[in-house]
């Protein structure tokens, strides 16, 4: 098992790290050590807890990570075609209070043109982000949009996904839900360019 550590900004004024930037991160170091394909493959990401610091360590390993696995918080899996696998979690390494570095995270533009009709989002897919820093906000907006009459809490987490396969270079995003309100935890299908890719899931956050 190989442990790097990293240092990643928070998005905006967040006091955590972002689902979208850990999910990218353990996804690069996996491609980076060998494991997993470019594309393809089941992907699999999971948000025990919020990480508060913008210290942290990422494991890395080609079977399932048990040793401290409490500690390790947020986990990935990556299988590919050849079921060769690679198993990736993070954890804070510093003392969770440092306000860390920022970067701007533009959820507006993400989502000023996409098309929003009954249960389902819509939207081409921008070069300005990486695939996820879309798929999220564009759920965010569809939870919002769905749940405007119930008076839910607008602030929603990012907090499970599990995809049959991440393409590198679609052209379209499109989001359905599936879970009625209210719930613990809300569910969405995922699909890139007409092909059903699988689910993420999203906790609402109570203010």
């Amino acid at each position: 098992m190989d442990i790097i550590k990293k240092k990643i900004a928070f998005k905006g004024t967040r006091t955590y790290l972002h689902g979208t930037d850990l999910f990218d991160e353990m996804r690069a170091i996996g491609q980076e050590h060998g494991y997993a394909p470019a594309s393809s493959g089941r992907v699999t990401f999971a948000v025990n807890n919020m990480i508060e610091g913008s210290e942290i360590e990422i494991a890395v390993s080609e079977a399932p990570i048990v040793t401290d696995s409490a500690t390790w918080v947020v986990k990935m899996s990556l299988l590919s075609a050849d079921e060769s696998s690679v198993y990736i979690a993070a954890r804070p390494a510093g003392n969770g209070q440092e306000a860390g570095l920022r970067k701007p995270y533009d959820e507006e533009k993400i989502v000023s043109q996409c098309e929003v009709s009954g249960r389902r989002v819509s939207s081409g897919v921008l070069a300005d982000f990486s695939l996820i820093e879309q798929v999220v906000p564009l759920n965010k907006h569809l939870r919002m949009c769905l749940h405007t009459e119930t008076q839910l809490p607008t602030n929603w987490l990012f907090v499970r996904a599990d995809f049959k396969f991440w393409p590198e270079t679609p052209q379209n995003i499109e989001i359905t839900s599936q879970t009625d309100a209210p719930a613990r935890i809300y569910k969405s299908t995922v699909s890139f360019d007409g092909i059903e890719a699988g689910e993420i899931y999203f906790m609402e956050a109570k203010k």
